[in-house]
């Protein structure tokens, strides 16, 4: 990596004073709330949809005008740990639902936000974590994976892991599920990454991801990112697992720096990960070596997820790195003057969606950004 990058990479991951001249905001439009943001946005060609951070409030925006077109203030679980919309959630899409994991699954009416369907569990939270939709089916997840009719919210199935699941991904009718487990009471841990079949949950393969120094440090929050012949995913454990997406069998593994809570994103021909030491790193997609790596800087804990041939990185300020290590732009951050980003982003159709609950100027609130 140039020197030139590793000190613009140590500058604003840290906050500094904009030394680079990179500052310059390029905000479309903003829609200030006082409640913030939280989760990633859901974008579509028209409609942009953001949950609230502490309220329970989906709120959909015109995509272009930042117009507001509706808001549906949702109830609250009974006895869930804290009362606001569960961090981490994915929200997704079918027809015209607007589907969305807040403790219990909703499916809200894109049009309006009326809800049209719900989905509660008396022994669990179903809604705890992300959503995915695949052949008219929502997969879900709380201490169980569930399958739901997509128009209906009926349940196809339940199927009991024995470890907590986090951010399915379905390709093919094939479920990609990272785990982790409860190693000391309250603590997660040591998990697995598995493949199961779409149709009844059944297992197609099961792989470890273990710390044998510190089981507190193992399992994974996932997603696994699945290309045509692997499913590969970051480990809390701070190792990456390639593995063959038939049979679960190990292409090459990664050892990395940190805690991997953020995922990773693959661009070009490489994957490009973080963890919670700040270090953003460049992995050859065919043989697991690293090719490039950024200093030291700010925790990465939202998902990194994909821009137009970059990785969007949000640690407060958002960046875009491409398949080379360099960034090719940047946004907000606080020494720059600009809003601080809490949430990851969604880009669609040369635009940025991010959401904010920092009081900076402009404020908590609902972004839209240019890319530069």
């Amino acid at each position: 990596m140039s020197s030139f990058r590793s000190v613009l990479v140590l500058l604003v991951l840290a906050g500094c004073q904009d030394a680079t001249g990179l500052g310059e905001r390029h905000i479309l439009w903003f829609l200030s709330d006082r409640q913030g943001a939280i989760g990633e946005p859901l974008v579509d060609s028209t409609l942009a949809v953001f949950t609230s951070f502490s309220d329970m409030r989906v709120i959909g925006l015109d995509a272009h005008s930042g117009k507001l077109r509706w808001q549906t203030r949702l109830p609250l679980a009974a006895g869930v740990p804290y009362a606001g919309m569960p961090a981490g959630g994915i929200l997704s899409a079918y027809q015209d639902l607007i589907i969305v994991p807040a403790w219990d699954v909703y499916a809200l009416d894109r049009a309006s936000g009326a809800i049209r369907w719900s989905f509660t569990e008396p022994d669990d939270y179903p809604g705890y974590n992300a959503t995915v939709v695949a052949g008219g089916r929502v997969y879900t997840v709380g201490r169980d994976l569930y399958a739901l009719d997509a128009a209906s919210g009926v349940l196809k199935f339940r199927r009991s892991i024995g470890e907590q699941p986090f951010r399915p991904v379905v390709i093919d009718s094939v479920i990609y599920i990272a785990t982790r487990r409860e190693v000391f009471p309250g603590t997660l841990g040591n998990g697995h990454v598995m493949a199961l079949n779409a149709n009844t949950g059944t297992t197609i393969w099961s792989v470890p991801i273990e710390d044998p120094q510190d089981s507190g440090r193992g399992g994974s929050v996932g997603p696994v990112f699945v290309t045509d012949s692997m499913a590969i995913v970051a480990g809390q454990n701070a190792v990456v697992y390639a593995l063959d997406r038939s049979t679960g069998q190990t292409r090459w593994i990664y050892n990395g720096a940190g805690v991997y809570s953020a995922g990773l994103a693959i661009v070009d021909h490489t994957v490009i990960v973080a963890g919670d030491v700040g270090v953003v790193e460049g992995v050859e997609l065919a043989t697991g070596h690293r090719l490039w790596q950024t200093g030291p800087g700010s925790s990465v804990t939202e998902r990194i997820t994909l821009g137009d041939k970059a990785a969007l990185v949000s640690v407060g300020a958002l960046f875009a790195f491409d398949a080379n290590g360099q960034i090719r732009w940047q946004q907000g951050g606080a020494g720059f003057g600009g809003p601080v980003f809490s949430t990851a982003a969604t880009y669609k159709n040369g635009l940025v969606y991010i959401g904010s609950v920092s009081p900076e100027a402009p404020g908590p609130g609902f972004y839209a950004l240019r890319v530069p």
